[in-house]
């Protein structure tokens, strides 16, 4: 296979498995830039209450700073995961469970002896900013890791898709002036911006 034919399909086959994740982020990237058409009121998502249970965690060390207990609670309830945990000024402990298909919190209130979960169904705007704004490997899970990994290949991916269409341009001699003169405005653009705002 000649590096041409090799490089046509590294481009073809880069694009196809792009799709997906280019749409992700020019479907979210649009809700960002046009926040104002998505905010009515009443369009937050609805908590809607689970279950509210007895539920009594061990006795806890001072040691035990929120996290220690949220990820006892979290266990405790079958749950796992990227999370939030915070004591109101009550002393009751929140924890947010922060999952693209639906947020989780929980409720526990010590001195009563019980513990309240909600659930979120988030609209298709919030899931989509939501998954636009995701990223990192500060969380040990599975998930969390393989979507973090996944963002990495798709930089490479992207550079990779960048530099090969360019090599296409450059190789078809009939669309070398309008070619550059697309990446020429691009970039010109591009600066202009950059350094203007």
């Amino acid at each position: 296979m000649t590096f041409d034919k090799l490089n046509r399909r590294t481009h073809l086959y880069l694009g196809l498995v792009l799709a997906p994740w280019f749409l992700l982020y020019a479907a979210s990237g649009f809700i960002l830039n046009h926040a104002q058409w998505f905010q009515h009121p009443g369009n937050a998502a609805k908590w809607t209450r689970t279950f509210d249970r007895p539920y009594r965690l061990p006795a806890s060390s001072d040691s035990d700073d929120e996290d220690a207990l949220a990820e006892k609670v979290l266990r405790d309830q079958g749950l796992s995961g990227r999370y939030r945990a915070d004591f109101d000024e009550d002393g009751n402990l929140t924890i947010l469970r922060a999952k693209l298909s639906g947020n989780i919190r929980l409720t526990y209130y010590p001195r009563e002896g019980r513990i309240v979960r909600e659930d979120q169904q988030p609209h298709l705007d919030q899931l989509l900013t939501a998954a636009h704004f995701r990223a990192g490997f500060e969380y040990p899970f599975f998930l969390e890791i393989l979507w973090g990994t996944m963002i990495d290949l798709l930089i490479v991916s992207s550079l990779l898709w960048i530099a090969t269409g360019i090599y296409l341009w450059w190789k078809l001699k009939r669309f070398r002036l309008w070619g550059g003169v697309a990446l020429a405005g691009g970039v010109v653009s591009f600066l202009l911006l950059v350094l203007g705002l």
